[in-house]
């Protein structure tokens, strides 16, 4: 892709257009060296801020302009190279997992806006969003609990839809009588008795040992020898 930056000195928001396109190898202009204002307002009439970038010969705008970009790009569907665009705006080196406007504009848009590879019928989309959310949560897991919700939401899909979704989620089953550990240090050992929910509506274990909260107990069956 071809890239042009019109920048100026002392301008942070074009250090940060010159970041985000710094794969691109842009051609940057600064102002009074390159070009005088009267240039700028000539190439530029509507402009109100700088930088202004072109992008394949088209005028985009500032930088807030390239950062509609990024969503943008992230709602293409390019047949079977479409997640692997994903992919690459995810390895940009202005990309940041722990920045949670930069997730929303890749990840979550392409929840909410690219249907077709999102819903892709090979469960890729699927998969691919499991990984993402098992990387997100090591760092943020509230944002990784965000970008899990719509794979949660298929109460009204077909019976295929939604096998191939919990597939990709590998949902636990929990028994009346399966063995979890609890405890502070989550090192005793109590029976599953049943099922309940607590003052906030939340998954309660009842066990042996007083209820628990579904999140606070470790599953024996699913833990590593």
């Amino acid at each position: 892709m071809e890239a042009e930056i019109y920048s100026k000195t002392n301008c942070g928001y074009c250090d940060r257009a010159k970041l985000r396109l710094a794969k691109y190898n842009p051609k940057i202009y600064m102002l009074d060296t390159d070009y005088t204002r009267e240039d700028f307002f000539e190439k530029f009439p509507n402009a109100k801020t700088f930088p202004q970038i072109i992008l394949n010969g088209e005028k985009i705008g500032g930088y807030h302009e390239l950062e509609k970009w990024f969503e943008m790009m992230s709602t293409l569907n390019i047949g079977s190279q479409g997640l692997n665009l994903i992919k690459d705006l995810l390895k940009h080196k202005d990309f940041d997992y722990k920045n949670p406007n930069k997730l929303r504009a890749v990840l979550s848009t392409f929840q909410r806006e690219n249907v077709l590879l999102f819903h892709a019928n090979d469960s890729s989309g699927y998969k691919f969003i499991s990984e993402q959310v098992a990387i997100i949560d090591k760092s943020n897991p509230q944002a990784a609990a965000r970008l899990v919700l719509p794979l949660t939401r298929f109460k009204n899909y077909s019976c295929e839809r939604k096998n191939k979704i919990k597939d990709v989620l590998k949902l636990p089953s929990i028994s009346i009588g399966d063995e979890v550990y609890v405890g502070r240090f989550k090192n005793r050992k109590a029976t599953v008795t049943g099922f309940g929910v607590d003052e906030h509506n939340q998954p309660v274990l009842k066990t042996n040992k007083g209820p628990q909260k579904l999140c606070k107990a470790r599953i024996a069956k699913l833990m590593k020898e």
